[in-house]
């Protein structure tokens, strides 16, 4: 089956600046339609690739819309919705919004196959085109805030491509919600944090399984993910307000399906300065089975220079999918990710700074998918999950410090999980579930510190510093959830939720988590959709999480944070959504971290001298988001997003901004597509991240200069902004086609400040002064592949 989306669908949220919204802007179509009779005998599909032309967010699947099916009658409307429902009648569909789009579907009672009714059949089973434009079906309604459809959505349509045209280091499926209005990243890292919290409050999916660190480059922050993009054929994201069959995260859920095979077989070879990869799928005749093979290796070692080090580092994603009867399909999954990582942040031998790191990352699961009545059906998954990782690093600074660590980790966690959703009482749609997972880990950190030159006298650290952990935690955690999807009457929808977790592998065993949860959603015939959420959000501290590093030996009590949101969408008839969203979360408890003052990018960032640790007694983000895109049918798409917010921690009984906080942040971009062509421009603009100042101090007694710490986070790096794009073109070859592309990340080669370092110098009059070195985020980088699919 071949399922078709208007070109729009391809891109969701992304970035630029204020003068491209203008390009979008001059360039989008006129919002007016005239009737253009006749319409009759006209090709079904044709006219309605012409509504979506001029920018009407059309979805139907070609196996319901087939190419036989023809305009009936003349319609009596005029408005544009009015008269594609008022065609769609004639042949038993009709139009159920959903999000923003306007799904094809069939009406309540009509037959099997539209194009199968035969033209009396038709008309006695005809309807008021005012009934033809119905609501979302319960069970699909999008009632929670925040959530976020990048660039495709496996349940309406495959079109896995669309994450290619945007540009991303790495070709990473992560990186997209980088995009999205709220989050706040580097541009180093795949990791991002969600309005105002820490990287580690997002939890990821990969067909239902909550996958335990699938980065490349982990000890190094986490620079790629261990997941192909070409493998997956959505990502759903939500930065806050998500619902209660998902816990132990704080801020944001990430949800990625892999692509079902739409051909019998199907191959991909690529090759870039990232990775080389291998994709294959397809399925069997009668698709009672199917399969999907993805592999990659690191290109990274071919260009770059021995000196900075030897990333090394493959992955491997399969599925092999079996449709055991009509009701039933099993799935069996398995990543594993393999790291062998050299960094080198000093090459010289005299002041060598090297990490090694290996790592070992694997996840077995499998799903069972029954449907066992038309009200109810179940997933049932068993997984096993296993990391193992080893960092041998050292640091030899004289200006600093000498320091070496080994530290040694290995996580085996099996889980049992089991959803079902009930849909037998009238206007309801239940869900419902349990968790149970055994943790089991094994901690080994040997740290040695000796501190010298101006850090020695920096007030606190002793020197030498030794750290010793040597633990092995064990336990289980529980979970389970109760959710109700109420449709109150046409216009308003409740969903509300209820969730318990326990953990007993943290020692102490802390207290039950109780989470509620409710949203409410109110459409307006307009088009305009209202959301209210509230939601209590725990996350305790994972197994893998103990800070052996900073020399703890025990877990924290579980986070707590609410959220609360108001958000506004309206879809405009000609191809514009603007959403608004306010946010407040508040954290209760949020637990002691650790953090560097001013080297973001240390090797061993535990051993810095400007390590410190953060008791807050509470936090608080707030902020607003406001969001344009234009999704034409055509060939230019665009978005633009601003948001305003503040990440406090109340420490001491005072307020300090997070070190992430960006009172202002802009994203925009354009995705322009003509015949074997796709351009891609993004960029992202916000204020700099907060910094600690220093000053140089002078004892007299022992005539030696020690470093005076200012205030925590009162100062602030420079504006960050950076541009990106992708070119990329198609080429016909025979035996399939080739895609070569040409990325660039921070084309302009902009200096974004990440860190500061500080040293003693003397001028040319002896006079000592306090010397500031400043270092940057990722500067211009070329990339440049093809990929060949046959």
């Amino acid at each position: 089956m071949r399922v078709t989306v208007s070109r729009e669908e391809r891109i969701k949220p992304a970035s630029l600046v204020g003068g491209l919204l203008l390009i979008v802007l001059l360039m989008a179509p006129g919002i007016a339609r005239g009737v253009d009779p006749p319409l009759r005998g006209r090709s079904l599909m044709e006219v309605l690739d012409d509504f979506r032309a001029e920018g009407y967010p059309l979805v139907y699947s070609s196996s319901l819309v087939t190419e036989d099916l023809v305009v009936l009658q003349e319609p009596d409307s005029q408005d544009g919705l009015a008269v594609v429902a008022e065609i769609l009648q004639s042949h038993g569909l009709i139009l159920n919004e959903s999000d923003g789009l306007y799904l094809i579907v069939r009406a309540p009672g009509a037959a099997s196959a539209a194009g199968s009714v035969t033209a009396p059949a038709r008309a006695s089973a005809a309807i008021d085109p005012s009934q033809m434009l119905a609501p979302a079906e319960l069970e699909n309604l999008s009632v929670s805030a925040s959530r976020y459809v990048l660039f495709s959505n496996s349940q309406f349509f495959v079109d896995q491509r669309a994450i290619q045209s945007l540009p991303d280091l790495g070709e990473d499926p992560i990186r997209a919600v980088h995009r999205l209005p709220g989050a706040a990243a580097s541009g180093l890292s795949s990791r991002s944090h969600f309005r105002g919290g820490e990287q580690n409050e997002t939890a990821i999916y990969l067909n239902g399984l909550q996958l335990l660190d699938p980065f490349h480059m982990r000890d190094y922050h986490c620079i790629f993910s261990a997941i192909d993009t070409r493998a997956i054929a959505g990502v759903e994201a939500y930065t806050g307000g998500f619902p209660a069959d998902y816990g132990d995260h704080m801020s944001g859920v990430l949800l990625l399906d892999s692509a079902r095979p739409q051909e019998a077989l199907r191959t991909e070879l690529g090759f870039s300065v990232y990775n080389s990869s291998l994709l294959n799928s397809g399925h069997s005749k009668g698709e009672r089975f199917d399969w999907l093979l993805s592999a990659r290796r690191s290109n990274l070692g071919m260009f770059i220079s021995q000196d900075l080090g030897e990333p090394d580092y493959y992955d491997l994603f399969a599925e092999l999918g079996f449709e055991l009867s009509e009701n039933t399909r099993l799935s069996v999954n398995a990543l594993v990710g393999k790291d062998s990582v050299t960094v080198i942040t000093e090459p010289d031998a005299t002041e060598l700074e090297v990490s090694l790191s290996d790592s070992n990352n694997r996840h077995l699961w499998a799903v069972v998918e029954n449907q066992w009545t038309a009200e109810l059906g179940s997933r049932t998954m068993l997984a096993l999950s296993e990391l193992e990782n080893v960092r041998d690093s050292s640091v030899n600074d004289p200006d600093q410090y000498r320091g070496e660590v080994l530290d040694i980790r290995d996580i085996d966690i099996t889980a049992l999980r089991q959803d079902w959703k009930f849909k037998g009482i009238e206007n309801h749609s239940l869900r419902f579930g349990f968790e149970v997972r055994k943790l089991v880990a094994n901690f080994d950190y040997r740290g040695h510190a000796e501190y010298q030159g101006f850090f020695e006298n920096t007030l606190g650290i002793e020197s030498p510093t030794d750290i010793r952990v040597s633990v092995a935690p064990k336990g289980n955690s529980y979970s389970a959830y109760l959710l109700d999807r109420w449709q109150l009457n046409e216009r308003w929808s409740l969903e509300g939720g209820l969730r318990w977790d326990r953990q007993t592998y943290t020692e102490p065993v802390y207290a039950d988590q109780i989470s509620p949860r409710i949203s409410l959603l109110h459409t307006r015939p307009s088009g305009t959709l209202l959301r209210l959420s509230w939601g209590r959000y725990f996350q305790p501290q994972a197994i893998q999480d103990l800070q052996v590093e900073d020399g703890l030996d025990s877990y924290f009590a579980p986070q707590r944070s609410e959220h609360f949101i108001a958000g506004l969408q309206k879809t405009f008839a000609n191809a514009y959504r603007l959403r608004v969203e306010g946010f407040l979360k508040n954290y209760a408890r949020p637990k002691p971290r650790f953090e560097n003052l001013y080297d973001a990018l240390a090797l061993i960032p535990e051993l810095e001298p400007d390590r410190v640790r953060l008791d807050p007694e509470s936090a608080q983000v707030h902020g607003v988001e406001i969001s344009l895109e234009y999704r034409g049918a055509g060939e230019l798409n665009g978005w633009v997003s601003y948001t305003w917010s503040k990440a406090t921690d109340r420490i001491d009984g005072h307020d300090q901004l997070r070190t992430w906080d960006q009172r202002h942040a802009i994203q925009a971009g354009l995705a322009w597509t003509h015949g074997p062509w796709e351009l891609g421009i993004a960029a992202h603009v916000h204020s700099g991240w907060p910094v600690t100042g220093m000053l140089l101090g002078f004892d007299e007694q022992s005539e030696e200069y020690f470093p005076i710490v200012g205030p925590r986070n009162a100062e602030q790096l420079n504006t960050f902004a950076t541009i990106d794009f992708r070119v990329s073109r198609s080429i016909d070859v025979g035996l399939g086609h080739l895609t070569v592309f040409v990325e660039v990340t921070n084309a302009t080669d902009r200096k974004n400040i990440c860190c500061v370092d500080f040293d003693i110098e003397e001028d040319d009059n002896g006079d000592i002064f306090l010397d500031q070195a400043e270092d940057f985020w990722l500067p211009l980088i070329p990339a440049a592949g093809l990929l060949w699919e046959f």
